[in-house]
Parts: C-alpha cells; structure tokens; sequence
C-alpha cells in the first residue's frame, strides 16, 4: 500500500516527550553517561531514547539523528510487536502468507510479492491499531488477487468489517 508523496511535516522534539506507537511508547530522555551516544532502554511497554545531555533538538543535524534513532528503536519493536500482530490478524482470516517480513518504507507501508511474502514498514509503528489492521488486510487481500481490481477491493472491505472506504480516509489523512 502506498501513501502519496505530500510535503514533508517539520519534526519537533523535546526532552520528556512521549511518542504514542503501536502498542508501546517511546520516551525522549536525556543522558549523560556516554556523552557523545544516544542509548535504548525499555521497560514494559516504555520505550526510552535517551539523547546526550545538551543537545540541541533544534537544528537540523539533531533532528535527522533523532528521527534515525527512532527508527532503529521502533524497527526492533516491529519484529515483536507488529509481525506476531500480523499472524494473528491473518490466521483469523484463514489466510497465510509464505512469511512475514518488515521493511523501512515511508510512502509504501506494505507490499506482498508473488512469492506470498509480505512486507510491512517500520513506519506503522507509528499509526493507531486500526489502520495499521487495514494495511495488513490489503496485503493480505493480495494473496487473492495481485491488484487492486473491484474484487480486490471487496475481499479488503469483508476482512475490515466494510470499513475498507473510511480507513482508507483516515490513512491518507
């Protein structure tokens, strides 16, 4: 599934903000025993960045080490919270791709491939629980038909109960 390209939003941090993800968060914290790093820590489903004491969120440089830190910790997460989710949202379908995979897309948050292996991005780590439910079962949906043909489209709107139009709304939103 793929998102249109829209202009970038800037990206704002800040010492004790709390991200909301699938499942977890992830606090951004502070630190000062390794000065030059930024650390992982979790405990529960609290997940913490913590970031070298002083360092300036406002310039450029920080924000796009930030914004990587994230994605290598929400990466992690995926593999123990998104794809156990994605089994789970597929065996109670009846279906079942060859395996499940997860990928660092930005614009294409899910991909299945003639092989029947599906591809979910990092990046719905980010989204709330029912649109990230909505990108698996188009996936999954093209187990059945490898496009996006009228019969495609209702096979997506039976596995999200007839909400296929209103998720899809609130994805592109």
């Amino acid at each position: 599934l793929r998102q249109r390209r829209e202009t970038k939003p800037t990206v704002e941090f800040a010492i004790g903000q709390v991200i909301n993800c699938f499942r977890c968060q992830v606090r951004i914290a502070e630190q000062s025993h390794v000065p030059s790093r930024m650390l992982f820590g979790r405990d529960g489903d609290m997940l913490t960045l913590s970031l070298p004491a002083g360092m300036d969120l406002t310039t450029d440089n920080a924000k796009r080490n930030v914004t990587h830190g994230l994605q290598v910790l929400i990466e992690r997460e995926a593999h123990q919270r998104l794809l156990p989710f994605a089994h789970e949202v597929a065996q109670g379908l009846g279906v079942v791709p060859a395996r499940w995979e997860v990928g660092r897309g930005m614009r294409k948050l899910g991909h299945c491939t003639p092989k029947r292996v599906i591809q979910l991005s990092r990046n719905l780590m980010f989204l709330p629980e029912p649109l990230v439910r909505y990108i698996i079962c188009h996936e999954l949906a093209h187990l059945t038909h490898m496009n996006h043909s009228p019969e495609f489209h209702a096979l997506v709107n039976t596995y999200t109960n007839g909400q296929e139009k209103v998720l899809e709304q609130q994805l592109k939103h």
